[in-house]
C-alpha cells in the first residue's frame, strides 16, 4: 500500500508536467511582423544553416540589404552574393540578387528567429513539433557543462536544416 502511495503521486506528477511543457512551446512558434522598423531591428542579423563542418549565412540589415556567405569545413566564410531585400507581407521577405529571388516566411520561437522557404514550411513545422516532443519535455539541459534552456536545444536542433538567428 505504502509503494502505491508514493508512486501514485509521481505518476500523476510525470503525466501532467511531460505533456504540458511540449504543448506549451508549441503555441510559442509564432509568425514574426517584420512590417514595422521596431520589429525590423529586432530581426535584423545573421542568421545560419549549419551541420557543424559547413552552411551557409545570410546577414540581414535594416537598410535592406542581405548578404549570403558560404561556410566551409576548412577556412572559414566565403562570399557569395548580396542583394536586396523587403517586406512582402508582414510576416514574409523577400530576397532579390543577380543570382536567385526568394521568399521566406518569418517566424519567432523565443528569442530565436527562422527564416523559412515558403515551400518548406510545412516541413519546418513538422520538424519543429518533433524537435519539441523530443526536447521540450524538460525546462533546463546541461551541455557542456552550461545549462541551456528547452528553447535553445530546440532552436539548435533545427540550425542544421533551417536558418536561425539567436543561436551563438
Amino acid at each position: 500500500m505504502r509503494i502505491i502511495v508514493t508512486i501514485l503521486p509521481l505518476f500523476i506528477s510525470t503525466l501532467f508536467y511531460g505533456q504540458g511543457l511540449p504543448d506549451t512551446l508549441l503555441k510559442e512558434l509564432l509568425p514574426f511582423n517584420v512590417g514595422n522598423d521596431k520589429n525590423l531591428k529586432l530581426f535584423a542579423g545573421t542568421f545560419i544553416v549549419s551541420d557543424g563542418f559547413g552552411g551557409y549565412t545570410y546577414r540581414i540589415d535594416t537598410t535592406g540589404v542581405f548578404e549570403r556567405a558560404e561556410i566551409a569545413d576548412i577556412g572559414g566564410k566565403q562570399f557569395s552574393e548580396q542583394g536586396k531585400f523587403k517586406v512582402k507581407t508582414n510576416h514574409q521577405i523577400e530576397l532579390h540578387s543577380e543570382k536567385k529571388y526568394s521568399i521566406f516566411n518569418v517566424f519567432a520561437f523565443d528569442t530565436f528567429f527562422f527564416l523559412i522557404q515558403s515551400a518548406k514550411v510545412e516541413a519546418f513545422k513538422k520538424d519543429f513539433t518533433k524537435a519539441v516532443a523530443l526536447l521540450g519535455k524538460r525546462p533546463i539541459y546541461k551541455v557542456g557543462g552550461e545549462s541551456k534552456s528547452s528553447y535553445f536545444m530546440i532552436a539548435y536542433s533545427l540550425h542544421s536544416k533551417y536558418l536561425v538567428k539567436g543561436i551563438d
